[in-house]
């Protein structure tokens, strides 16, 4: 009888088995040492090629700037806003000395950029902006071989940079030389019509900061130049006068300086 009972319970628990809603269980292929897992590793690949700033739904958002603390990078024009470092493709970010050198190097034992690496941007045009450094001189490029120095303290057309952002890079374009930002054994030039490779690319960071408005980041990201003209002299109906007819702020301010022989550095 006991022998019976005992069958009689397999047979039951067999019966409860087969039963069961297959449905919630799982399926999974079994899997054996020395398997081809090569489908796996194709996955693995394709997950590492997507863009950290990319969300799939094609627009780019700014992403962090490889650990580094307080910064991001940044993909148009309209994240440039207060401090700003330029780093090139080489890892080092763009310095301007206080002889009036711009070159670039990093620090190792920080990898954020230094004080000298940090600048200020004011609005030149709609695409086009001057870079000011930390010793209150703008970056313009010098000399036969356009090397990048920073001697002038005031903007004129030498002044003046588009950052052009396009397929995920970015370049520094001169407004006045109409060529793009080279680098050479440290040192800087505009003096390449093309953007070729790596020497020709850069990144613009710029400081974080999770609990600004952003209208109103776009609205005061850059210096407005109408701002600076009343502060410069010049009266609502000139400003006008000179939107009107497409002329430049800052080429205006300088003139007005000149006139008043109020900055020796002007002409």
């Amino acid at each position: 009888m006991r022998i019976l009972y005992i069958t009689d319970t397999i047979c039951d628990c067999k019966q409860k088995f087969i039963n069961m809603d297959y449905g919630v269980v799982r399926s999974a292929k079994l899997t054996f040492k020395g398997d081809n897992r090569s489908h796996k590793s194709k996955k693995k690949k394709k997950e590492k090629r997507k863009r950290p700033h990319s969300d799939g739904s094609g627009e780019d958002k700014p992403s962090s700037s490889d650990g580094i603390k307080g910064w991001k990078i940044a993909h148009d024009i309209l994240d440039l806003r207060g401090c700003v470092a330029i780093r090139w493709s080489d890892g080092r970010f763009v310095g301007a000395r206080n002889s009036g050198a711009v070159e670039l190097w990093t620090s190792e034992d920080d990898p954020a950029p230094e004080p000298a690496q940090m600048f200020t941007l004011l609005r030149a045009s709609d695409n086009q902006l001057a870079i000011k450094t930390g010793y209150g001189k703008f970056i313009s490029p010098e000399g036969v071989d356009c090397k990048l120095r920073a001697v002038t303290e005031a903007v004129g057309l030498l002044e003046q940079w588009q950052p052009v952002f396009q397929d995920g890079k970015t370049a520094l374009l001169s407004g006045a030389k109409n060529n793009f930002v080279t680098a050479c054994r440290g040192e800087l030039f505009a003096s390449v019509s093309t953007v070729k490779g790596d020497n020709e690319t850069c990144e613009f960071l710029y400081e974080a900061s999770g609990t600004e408005d952003q209208e109103a980041i776009k609205k005061s990201k850059i210096a407005d130049p109408r701002k600076i003209a009343r502060k410069a002299g010049l009266s609502k109906d000139r400003i006008r006068e000179l939107e009107a007819k497409g002329e430049s702020l800052y080429e205006a301010i300088l003139d007005h300086r000149a006139k008043g022989k109020s900055d020796k550095f002007c002409k």
